[in-house]
């Protein structure tokens, strides 16, 4: 169930028209202050009435927009327009640092480098076979690639 004040935004911005609350994993939202400005926000499993697709559209408290990351296509290069549904975890990542797999231009793996975060992240995965995090940079959402 969404906080009172999500279910004002989502109704205000007609969002049932192109989404569907979704369950594809636990919970169905989490709540944090996603952009670092004092208010809890939410992130709500989703999925796209047409095309079919999962993805997590984030309500910061306050403010008119809305963000949707995943919900996109199984063939995006960019985890955050990717079809969301092979994740079956998804979880709030609280702590300071995390770490980013990079990759070189043919997509193979460089290494990886530690990453500072100053809000609390969502950590998206599926099981033994890693993920990523999603993270408000102060300017919009980012993906942050990890391994399993």
């Amino acid at each position: 169930m969404l906080p009172p004040w999500a279910e004002v935004q989502w109704s205000k911005a007609s969002l049932g028209q192109t989404f569907s609350r979704a369950t594809y994993a636990k919970p169905g939202l989490l709540e944090a202050d996603f952009n670092g400005d004092g208010k809890r926000d939410v992130a709500i499993l989703v999925t796209r009435k047409s095309p079919r697709s999962q993805g997590i559209l984030i309500l910061h408290q306050g403010l008119p927009q809305y963000h949707v990351v995943g919900g996109g296509s199984n063939t995006s290069s960019n985890m955050l327009y990717s079809d969301f549904s092979w994740a079956t975890d998804w979880k709030l990542y609280t702590k300071p640092t995390t770490s980013e797999v990079t990759f070189d231009k043919s997509g193979d793996v460089l290494g990886d480098r530690t990453v500072y975060l100053k809000h609390p992240a969502i950590e998206i995965t599926k099981d033994e076979q890693g993920g990523g995090m999603i993270y408000w940079n102060g300017k919009r959402y980012i993906w942050i690639h990890q391994s399993c």
